[in-house]
């Protein structure tokens, strides 16, 4: 850095909006500080046994390493119900996660997992998904101790008839978690 110390102590503060030392990092996560007050889903970088993605609406700004995915309410609910469920993760540990890290899931992986866009033919199940994620977060909001296994169960079935699978694959589904 030092043979840059020149052209770093030019650096504008309009670039930033800040002044910092010549050998400070610029605030690269400026160009985006409006996602972290929309709705969106919170996860962090590596998971733990199970899935940990969490929906979050309360302009919760997400410590690194975490990551965060927004878009529009009710497919932030419907995603979020499916990245939890036992079929996603399922997929997520034997396709997508690792990379040096057990557990670790990059964002460019998580891109690749292929999630059913809401259609006409779809919107009877997606709806119903959202439905029991939106349980789901009355429950949790109640009482954040609230069993909802019951709910989970329900949107994971679901999960297995908007991704057609047979019931071998569900069984491997289940055995695997």
């Amino acid at each position: 850095m030092l043979s840059h110390k020149d052209k770093l102590l030019k650096r504008n503060k309009d670039e930033t909006g800040k002044r910092y030392e010549w050998y400070c990092l610029q605030r690269w996560a400026a160009s985006y500080l409006q996602d972290f007050e929309k709705e969106k889903i919170v996860y962090p970088c590596i998971m733990a046994k199970e899935p940990c993605f969490v929906y979050e609406e309360k302009g919760f700004y997400a410590p690194a390493p975490a990551n965060i995915i927004t878009g529009d309410k009710i497919e932030i609910k419907y995603l979020t119900a499916l990245l939890n469920s036992k079929c996603i993760y399922f997929a997520m540990r034997k396709f997508y996660m690792g990379g040096g890290i057990e557990g670790e899931l990059k964002t460019n992986n998580l891109e690749k997992i292929p999630i059913p866009k809401i259609t006409e033919k779809n919107q009877e199940l997606a709806d119903k998904i959202t439905d029991y994620a939106e349980q789901i977060l009355q429950s949790k909001e109640k009482d954040p101790k609230a069993n909802t296994q019951e709910l989970e169960k329900e949107i994971d079935a679901l999960v297995y008839q908007l991704y057609n699978l047979t019931d071998e694959e569900i069984k491997t589904i289940e055995e695997g978690q």
